[in-house]
């Protein structure tokens, strides 16, 4: 998990559940009540796959890094996820979130920035990873390859 605030909300779901268990006496039916557990309190199957792929990672490391001889349980577990919606703000969305980022002293850039990426539909890695070489603008036109997006 790359965001440091996924993975604490996911220990933070993790942990009331595992603590007390011996990971090496983990099995698939101690995985299955954990799903069945977070489809009752109506968590979505992207935030349980998330929960899963931390206890997951957790339990490679110490496969990998103590050398210890288990079973990964949540080897090829998880809950299928619907396909992504498509949905673009109204033009009314956009200008209360333009609105309310100018707002904001601490960001004095947030606004420009957030007009850059509706305009061009550039994720924010994609933007904050731009550099002049690409950018033309005589052309109005922005260059991303493969290597700068995160479809590849």
């Amino acid at each position: 998990m790359r965001d440091p605030e996924r993975a604490t909300y996911a220990i933070q779901r993790l942990r009331p559940f595992f603590t007390g268990r011996v990971m090496e006496r983990l099995r698939r039916a101690d995985v299955s009540a954990y799903i069945e557990k977070r489809k009752a309190d109506k968590v979505g199957p992207y935030t349980v796959n998330r929960e899963l792929d931390l206890l997951s990672a957790a339990i490679n490391y110490a496969r990998k890094h103590w050398e210890w001889d288990i079973q990964n349980p949540v080897s090829g577990m998880s809950l299928r996820q619907p396909e992504g919606r498509l949905r673009w703000l109204s033009r009314a969305e956009a200008d209360v979130l333009i609105r309310e980022a100018e707002k904001e002293p601490k960001s004095p850039h947030l606004a420009d920035f957030i007009r850059l990426a509706l305009n061009t539909g550039c994720r924010k890695n994609e933007l904050l990873k731009l550099s002049w070489d690409r950018v033309d603008l005589k052309a109005n036109v922005l260059r991303l390859e493969g290597e700068h997006t995160k479809s590849g």
